[in-house]
Formats: structure tokens, C-alpha cells, sequence
């Protein structure tokens, strides 16, 4: 029987796993499906090639992370992410503070 493993042991295993492991999955799905992704599309007639840009604001607990500083009483960063359309992936991450405006 498959046990759920209890919320400590997650939190001691992201504490202390190396970034560096997440990095190389990333590339490795890159490698893998990047422009192998079959899904339906729609025909552009464009011959550059397409990004799709997104800004996300992630809530924080400002009691926890006392430098994401949003609003009085909340914390947020916001994510601003470059999708190459071809493959559904991140081109381009950039994590700002949750007050800065989409359009920079």
C-alpha cells in the first residue's frame, strides 16, 4: 500500500536538494518535447517565429518572506514568463517584486 509522504519530509527534501537537479530536468524535457509537441494548432501565416509573453503575481506570506513587500499587509512577486509557442516551453523567466507593472 502507497503512503502519502507527511508534509515534513517534503519540506526537508526541497530544503536541500540541489536547484542544479530541477535545471537539468528542464533540459532534459526540452531535449525530449520541446518541438515534438503535437497539438492542435492553429495556421499562422507567419514566418518569424512566435513567443507568448505572461505575467503571473504569486501571493506570498509577508510575514515569511518580509522582503516581497506588495501592498500594507500582503507579499507577492511577480513572474514574467516567455513561451516559445513551437514547443509550450519557458524561453525566458524573469521573477520581479509583485509591484512591477506588466508592460516593463
Amino acid at each position: 500500500m502507497l503512503r502519502v509522504p507527511s508534509k515534513s519530509t517534503l519540506s526537508y527534501q526541497n530544503k536541500n536538494r540541489s536547484w542544479e537537479l530541477f535545471r537539468d530536468y528542464y533540459y532534459v524535457l526540452l531535449k525530449g518535447l520541446g518541438q515534438q509537441a503535437h497539438f492542435k494548432r492553429t495556421n499562422f501565416k507567419i514566418s518569424s517565429k512566435i513567443f507568448l509573453l505572461d505575467a503571473t503575481t504569486i501571493n506570498l506570506c509577508l510575514s515569511l518572506f518580509d522582503w516581497a513587500k506588495y501592498k500594507t499587509k500582503k507579499g507577492a512577486i511577480k513572474m514574467h514568463t516567455l513561451l516559445d509557442y513551437d514547443g509550450y516551453l519557458p524561453a525566458y523567466v524573469n521573477i520581479t517584486d509583485g509591484k512591477t507593472a506588466d508592460n516593463k
